[in-house]
Parts: C-alpha cells; structure tokens; sequence
C-alpha cells in the first residue's frame, strides 16, 4: 500500500518504514503535513491498522517526530526547527542511546538534549571515545546523514498477531506460534 503512496519506501522492520516524499508538495500541490495525514487515513481504511507519521528533513528527526505522534497522529518538524525540536526530548529519545549510555550520562548530569547541547565534541570524545562521543555530538543535534534506500535490507523480520480475546488453550497458543513461525520463515 505505501509503495502506491510514496515515491520511495524503505522497510526498516515489520512495523516501521521510511517514505521519502521530497518534491512532493510541489507535483501534488499539498503540504507535507496534508500527504501525512492523507497516507494515515489510507493506511488505516486499506488494512485496519492505525499509524504514526513523523515527517522532517532527516530520517532519525522523523522518527523522533513519529514518535511525538503516537498514537495514530502526524507530527511535521518543519525545515529550519529541527534543532529547537531536539532540545525538547531527552538523551535517551535518541536512537541508538541505550540504557548503560544513559546511566554514564545521567551520572554527568545530563538528561535532556538541551542540558547536553553546551558539552563540547572533545569532552565527549573524552568521556566514550572517538567515535561515541562524535557520534553522540551529532545525534543530539538532529545530525543523520543516511539516506531512505529502498533497496537497504531490513534490520530484521517478525510476524505478529493481535487476538481480540485470550488465549485459553496450548493447543490454540501452539497452532498460531506454528503459523507465525511459517510466516517469518
């Protein structure tokens, strides 16, 4: 369905997918926000399934912005406002931010993007390393440089089902693992 909606699409997972919309706005005369709310409300008529939608113009921004949109909402950072929307998350809102560096953070007094902005690169080279710490300067500033690719294989495979009542039985929880299994393989 989102291939039919979007000119490029990268599945990342089973339940996450990256839409490249650039020019978009002008060859459909509507704002981003407008195709976001359009591809939701198709997404959920087609498959029953309700969606977020994050939209800027870096791929961990829109993510972080899907995220502000849950459930079942649009959030568009627009151009230019990246920066004021990172200061408003906190370190650990960061893909890639696991828990032991947020623990090593938090124990430098530094929870949210905006407390950390003022750290300079060195002294978080100093503090994880190199890379990390370069890593981690870029990141709270809304810096990603990678590219929606639809020929990028998936980080990983999954199947999953919602069941609208209990189940009861072993032998009704083994039949659907059975059939789950099948669909991943």
């Amino acid at each position: 369905c989102l291939e039919r909606l979007a000119p490029v699409v990268q599945a990342a997972s089973i339940d996450e997918f990256y839409l490249d919309l650039t020019g978009t706005d002008r060859l459909l005369g509507e704002s981003l926000e407008v195709t976001a709310n359009r591809i939701r409300e198709t997404v959920l008529e087609e498959t029953q399934i309700l969606v977020s939608i994050g939209g800027a113009t870096r791929r961990m921004i829109a993510k972080l912005a899907s995220g502000v949109a849950k459930p079942g909402g649009v959030h568009i950072v627009p151009t230019g406002q990246e920066a004021e929307f990172m200061k408003r998350l906190d370190l650990a809102d960061i893909p890639g931010v696991g828990p032991s560096l947020v623990e090593a953070l938090r124990k430098r007094g530094l929870v949210r993007i905006e407390d950390a902005l003022g750290v300079q690169e060195t002294w978080l080279e100093r503090w994880f390393g190199d890379h990390r710490g370069r890593w981690l300067y870029r990141r709270m500033r809304g810096l990603d440089s990678s590219r929606v690719d639809p020929r990028e294989p998936r980080k990983s495979i999954s199947s999953e089902r919602t069941f609208f009542q209990d189940l009861k039985s072993d032998e009704d929880l083994e039949r659907v693992l059975l059939r789950l299994c099948r669909s991943v393989t």
